[in-house]
This record gives C-alpha cells, structure tokens and sequence, in this order.
C-alpha cells in the first residue's frame, strides 16, 4: 500500500462488479470494458460526460505553457513544442493518457526538482 492509499484499478473494479452482481469474469470485464469505452468514446467526440452522484467530465484543449521565454538557446525545443502541438492538432491517436506516479516510477527529468 502506498502513502497515498490504495489505489483502484479497472481490475479491481471488475473483481467488484463479479462479485456483486454474479456476472461472469468475462461479462463484468466486458461491461466495464463497455461503460469506459462509451466514456471514453464520448470524450474523444467533444461531448460532455455527467454522471449524477459522481462527477463532470470534459476534455480541455490547451497549449503547452512555460514561464521560459524563447532565446536562441532553447529555440530548438520551442520549434519541436510547436511541431507536436501541429500533429496532435491534426492527427487521432488512441493512446492512453497516463499522469506521471513519481513515486512508482522516480523523478520525472522534466520537473527539475519541483516536486
């Protein structure tokens, strides 16, 4: 267990779903699988997801953003900053967005000791 506490996963939630209701392994893992694709799917079209008791979900198109003003030192990054903000502007991908767990994977290079 972590300092954070314990952490719930799709796994964890299927195991309940088994449990509760008495679907199969297969069917609980399926209708979960269902009911994050359908979130999911949602999202990626720009809908808004409500789930009364739960909570709102949005997608939020934002900019990169830095405090670094561009030089001549750093213009090489800001070019490369651009050019991925072109392709994901122009582009699908279906890769799944993960936020950094320093705790499970070290420091990330990028914080510069922030954390």
């Amino acid at each position: 267990m972590s300092e954070e506490g314990i952490t719930l996963t799709k796994a964890d939630i299927v195991e309940r779903v088994y449990n509760k209701i008495g679907f199969s392994k297969k069917e609980a893992s399926d209708l979960v699988e269902l009911v994050f694709s359908t979130l999911k799917n949602s999202l990626n079209e720009g809908e808004k997801v409500k789930i009364s008791g739960f909570g709102n979900f949005t997608v939020k198109e934002k900019k990169a953003r830095t405090n670094h003003p561009p030089s001549e030192k750093n213009k090489k990054l800001f070019e490369m900053l651009s050019r991925a903000e072109k392709w994901l502007d122009n582009n699908i991908y279906e890769n799944e967005l993960l936020k950094w767990e320093t705790k499970a994977w070290g420091e990330n290079p990028a914080d510069f000791g922030r954390k």
